[in-house]
Parts: C-alpha cells; structure tokens; sequence
C-alpha cells in the first residue's frame, strides 16, 4: 500500500499502466503510426504524471508499505521506505517507461505499458500459482519499482523461456499476453542496448537478426494458409520457436525446408515482400556470424603451449601479438576458448 501523509491521492505501484493511467491502446492501428506509439506513450505518460504533480508537493512525504499475514491476528512488515512526492513519482514514470510495451491482456484489455507485478508473477510461474509463491514474485519486485533496482534475473529469463514455449498455451492471446511481459521485462533489463517498440532495421545483432527471421517465417506459413483457405494451425516457426531459441542456426534449416510448399502462395499473393526481406536477413545473419568467428579466432585462440615429454611447459605462454606474428609451424600447440 502506498498513501500521502497530506491525504493526496498517489499512484499505486501495484498496478499497470491501463489501471493506473488509463492508456490503452487504440483498437485500429495504421501500419504508418505504429513507429509513434512510444512517443504518444510518453506524452501521455508525462501528462497523466503530471496531474499528479498538481495536486502532490514535491516535499510532500509518501510512504510505501508491504504487510503480510503470516498467522491470522498477526502482521508483519516486509518493506517499507518514504520518499518525497517529486521523487516517488519520479520512480513511478521510470518504471512505466522502463518496461513499457504492447500489451495483450484480452478483448478490452489492450494497452502500451509496464504490466503489473501481480500479472508478471503469473507469466512467470503459470496461472497455477499459489498464493505463497505470487506474494514472493511481487516482494521481489517492488524494489525495482520504488527504489529503481535492477529486475531480478531469474525471473526474467523464466519468462522469456515459458514465453518461448508457445505450445504450451491453451488460448492464443494467453501466449501475447505472456509475451507482451516477457517484452517488457527483458527491455527493463537491457536499458543499455536501448530496444524500441518499433522495427529497427539498423540492428545487426544477430539475436534481433533470428528473430526477425523467425517472423517472417511465422508470415509466410500463416498468410498462405489463409489465402488456400486452410484451417489454421499451428505453424512450423510456432512448433519450433523454443528450439530455434536453443539453437538458432541448424534449426533455420529445418524451419526454411518446411516453407517450400508455401513460398509460391505466399509470393503470388505479396511478390515483391518475400524475395527482398528474407535475402536482406539471411545476408545480414551471415555477416554477424563471420565477424563473431573472426573475433573468436583473433582474440579467444589467446596462447601457444610447447609441451615436453613429462608435460610441462618448457616455455612460458606467449603474448597475443608474438602468436599472431609467429609462423604456423612454430605453433605446437595452442588451445582455443569457446
């Protein structure tokens, strides 16, 4: 619980962007807007945090309380912390931008935003969650809401593994939605490398690269199944997504092979998307991995060792630079990191 001592009402750090704020996202989006949906995210952001600011003090004291119930007629406090109203909504608007992203929570629950804490702790362990397990998962987050803590790494890769598991869901939008987190959770983690909620063409890591293969994948198969007048099913980058996580490279092959009966439909009925996009990526995906290679074999295959008889070393291991400058024949021996 959280609460003003002047009696200003605040914002529940429990909650998500939709409960809190009320941003959701427009029921049709044109393909041309979709690269402005953070900054209209932001500025509505900053105007909602803003009618906060308006009635609140920045001196103003909050306090945030966790209390939990151990054994009936007993109450425990498992955090607590008082902050000043300018910096309180401060962290507020950090972590709603942080882990901001389209969300897919049902019909009417569709919004741009940072997911509950309560939500995460169910994409994480599952809908079965018991209450004992849920009220741990949300202690563990609220310190990266009020105090701007780093988000705990395990959960995070939890979710993006069950998220990745897309057979395992029972219902299509119960994967978005845990999607949708799994997102969000992992743009909160990697505040360096900057994610945006639109397509960057300009990243050439090869993890954004894959994906976006993936996609197309997923593009080909659904759309010619459409246009044949198939019944829908899973398709083969759905079957495959958990294993083309583990092992991006064999498994693009086995995913490629079972497009072919579907690349003809699919470039009768959009010519000029198949042939350019897929060349582009597979293009780009082979470039990263020669320069990863070369860095591998440059810097990683770091020493020489010539060995005797009793298996010692009889000279001490050279420096990069005198193994790079050195012969091949003068190389006995060398031992590589992978």
């Amino acid at each position: 619980m959280s609460w003003s001592v002047g009696g200003e009402p605040v914002p529940n750090p429990f909650f998500s962007t939709l409960d809190l704020f009320g941003i959701a996202l427009p029921n049709q989006t044109v393909a041309s807007e979709i690269g402005d949906v953070a900054q209209a995210f932001a500025l509505r952001l900053k105007d909602a945090i803003r009618g906060y600011s308006k009635k609140l003090e920045p001196t103003e004291s909050i306090v945030v309380m966790g209390l939990d119930s151990a054994t009936p007629g007993r109450m425990a406090i498992t955090f607590y912390r008082e902050l000043k109203g300018s910096e309180f909504l401060a962290r507020i608007e950090a972590w709603h931008m942080k882990c901001a992203w389209s969300q897919n929570f049902g019909k009417d629950r569709k919004f741009v935003g940072a997911p509950a804490p309560r939500d995460i702790a169910e994409a994480t362990y599952g809908r079965r969650l018991d209450d004992k397990l849920r009220k741990v998962a949300v202690e563990r987050f609220l310190p990266c809401i009020v105090d701007g803590a780093p988000l705990p790494r395990d959960l995070v890769e939890s979710t993006t593994r069950r998220a990745s598991n897309r057979l395992g869901f029972e219902d299509r939008w119960e994967w978005e939605k845990c999607l949708g987190i799994a997102c969000a959770l992992f743009k909160g983690s990697q505040t360096e490398r900057d994610y945006q909620m639109t397509l960057e063409t300009d990243r050439r890591t090869r993890d954004y690269l894959y994906g976006r293969l993936l996609a197309i994948a997923e593009r080909i198969e659904s759309v010619a199944l459409g246009v044949a007048d198939e019944k829908q099913r899973d398709t083969s980058a759905a079957r495959m997504m958990q294993r083309f996580a583990d092992r991006p490279y064999s498994t693009w092959r086995t995913i490629e092979l079972a497009l072919t009966p579907y690349k003809s439909v699919y470039v009768c009925h959009e010519p000029h998307f198949f042939p350019k996009w897929t060349s582009y990526l597979m293009k780009s995906c082979v470039c990263s991995l020669a320069t990863t290679l070369c860095r591998m074999h440059r810097y990683q295959v770091s020493f020489s060792w010539a060995t005797t008889a009793n298996g010692r070393h009889s000279n001490p291991p050279m420096t990069r630079r005198q193994c790079k400058n050195r012969p091949p024949t003068q190389l006995t021996k060398f031992r590589s990191y992978p």
